[in-house]
């Protein structure tokens, strides 16, 4: 193989005609045909389904359940432009009138509230600037695994307004998975992104100037995949 060769392949595949290539659709398929033409032309044996090139493999998409929202005193949330959920499914769970407690600041673990705080509570994070000055909640699943964590009812994570519109709707669209059931070892809890003025609501002051450990309004809702 050649770098013109790799070049073509690579600007073929990786051009705005496939679209994307997100499984399921259309320049996913335009894709896995090229890579089959190119196969079946350097004289390799398929071993796909029913000979051919191709294994068919099931998807599923997943998305907040219709019947999730959440209400703090008289404010009322549902899926929408305040509210995203954003993690791997959960069951649904029902909320009833469950503290509050601002817990930190997600990516600087050292000032978190104490984990027995945190139990049985909605815990509520903002997000310490990144070195870009953004505080956008994107890429937060290893945060999410620590155990001081393990006991919380619900985990809410504000900046909802940083993060960009296309990463926006591709949350609130759901996800694609190729399994549904619960991943051993992932949190039990779901995560829900919101606005920041949403959480500074829920403790009637702003998050910046909040201690953590500070109770805020109780919750009540449903929230679920």
């Amino acid at each position: 193989i050649t770098p013109a060769d790799l070049r073509a392949r690579l600007f073929r595949i990786a051009d705005d005609s496939m679209m994307g290539r997100e499984p399921g659709g259309v320049g996913d398929f335009r894709t896995a045909d090229y890579v089959a033409a190119e196969f079946r032309r350097l004289g390799l044996e398929p071993a796909g389904d029913h000979g051919t090139f191709f294994q068919t493999v099931p998807f599923y998409r997943v998305g907040a359940d219709p019947a999730t929202r959440l209400s703090a005193g008289s404010r009322q949330l549902v899926p929408g432009p305040e509210l995203i959920l954003a993690t791997a499914p959960r069951a649904q769970r029902t909320l009833t009138h469950v503290a509050t407690v601002y817990a930190g600041r997600l990516n600087d673990s050292t000032h978190w509230a104490p984990a027995e705080s945190l139990a049985g509570r909605v815990a509520v994070f903002t997000m310490a600037p990144a070195p870009d000055g953004s505080r956008a909640p994107l890429r937060i699943a290893g945060y999410l695994r620590n155990p001081r964590l393990a006991g919380a009812a619900l985990v809410i994570v504000a900046g909802l307004e940083d993060v960009p519109p296309e990463y926006q709707a591709a949350m609130a669209a759901g996800r694609l998975v190729t399994d549904t059931t619960t991943a051993p070892g992932a949190p039990r809890f779901a995560v829900a992104l919101v606005t920041s003025s949403v959480a500074d609501a829920l403790f009637r002051a702003p998050l910046d100037r909040t201690a953590p450990g500070t109770a805020g309004t109780p919750v009540d809702g449903v929230v679920g995949f």
